[in-house]
């Protein structure tokens, strides 16, 4: 499955905790919850990813959300199109009681990303 849309402003909580996410305006909503592992298409690359689609309910957030937390980049996005591949879900979406445990939710979802990707054939 293939999402795409422009890369917005949030609230800027990912990076704050130390996982900077690209927020995508969905071009077709997707009404999918959890946390996919996927590819974010930058330029003429494809870049592991994992990818939360839904509500934020740790933070009582009432707003369906799409993040993409692309593994070891850097760059501004906001206002660039970008395209994503779905390739498997992680995880249900869950509130955690305290930001702490989200926190340790989402490092091992980046540990359990890399092993992922790590055993998949590399692609163009």
């Amino acid at each position: 499955m293939y999402l795409s849309g422009t890369v917005i402003h949030g609230k800027g909580r990912g990076k704050g905790l130390g996982f900077a996410t690209a927020n995508l305006a969905l071009e077709t909503p997707w009404t999918e919850n959890g946390t996919f592992l996927g590819y974010a298409f930058v330029g003429d690359r494809k870049l592991p990813a994992l990818i939360f689609n839904g509500v934020a309910d740790t933070f009582d957030d009432v707003g369906w959300t799409c993040e993409v937390h692309i593994l070891d980049f850097d760059q501004n996005l906001y206002d660039q199109k970008l395209e994503v591949e779905i390739v498997e879900k992680l995880r249900n979406n869950k509130k955690f009681e305290r930001v702490e445990k989200l926190v340790e939710a989402i490092e091992k979802d980046i540990e359990d990303a890399r092993y992922f990707f790590s055993k998949r054939k590399p692609s163009v």
